[in-house]
């Protein structure tokens, strides 16, 4: 479904390297515009009964992490981007070396915020639910909301935190270095770790009917080779 052959990975790489807080990309036009359309609809055709709750003082979200429930074009991307080849050219993009998939799709898979959700900004949980000695590296972040508009909002943005000198207390201040709107068919690929501050904090402002819809997968390291 990817072709990543369209793509030259060389200025790539240095558009990914010139980001010296978190390093990201941005690739617009992910998919083949009818393929990104298909996940769309089978992501919004999902019965109501089978989203996940993720909601807490933090978040406003559903999800979905269980294969079984995706639409077989979904479970194919899933696949693709998970990989031998797409974990080479990842690897070779971003410089995070022995990336590992996940198979459980922990806290990844299917995201769906509605009006008023949000997603606070913080840094990610980085061990995983089950590999205990997996820490996680590498995110991708792909929206299918072919609907979405500007003013819903939902931009995912990075922050820098620096830590105060402790005679003034030691707390952090933190401040927006990047926004990036969740427009059809954007991926958005990053390196996470204890610095990697993200989220989007303001309540989404989309029609009751509409949603912020993405596909989520997380790549790990283990532990010993992380640096």
């Amino acid at each position: 479904m990817v072709d990543l052959e369209k793509w030259d990975l060389s200025a790539l790489k240095d558009q990914f390297g010139s980001h010296k807080i978190i390093k990201h990309i941005v690739l617009d036009d992910f998919l083949d515009e009818r393929k990104a359309r298909s996940l769309a609809n089978e992501h919004k055709n999902i019965k109501e009964d089978l989203w996940l709750d993720y909601s807490h003082r933090n978040q406003k979200k559903t999800g979905i992490t269980n294969k079984y429930l995706m639409g077989s074009n979904t479970r194919l991307l899933l696949e693709e981007i998970s990989s031998q080849p797409f974990l080479d050219w990842l690897q070779k993009l971003t410089g995070a070396k022995n990336l590992i998939p996940d198979p459980d799709l922990d806290r990844a898979g299917l995201h769906r915020i509605k009006k008023g959700g949000y997603l606070n900004v913080h840094v990610d949980e980085e061990s995983h639910i089950k590999y205990k000695y997996w820490k996680r590296r590498l995110n991708l972040l792909f929206y299918i909301s072919p609907d979405y508009q500007e003013n819903w909002g939902g931009n995912l943005e990075f922050w820098e935190s620096k830590r105060k000198k402790i005679e003034l207390g030691g707390s952090r201040t933190k401040r927006k270095i990047d926004s990036i709107e969740p427009i059809f068919n954007r991926c958005v690929i990053f390196l996470t770790d204890d610095k990697s501050y993200h989220g989007h904090p303001a309540p989404l402002n989309c029609p009751a009917d509409s949603a912020r819809r993405s596909i989520a997968a997380y790549y790990y390291q283990v532990l010993k080779i992380y640096k």
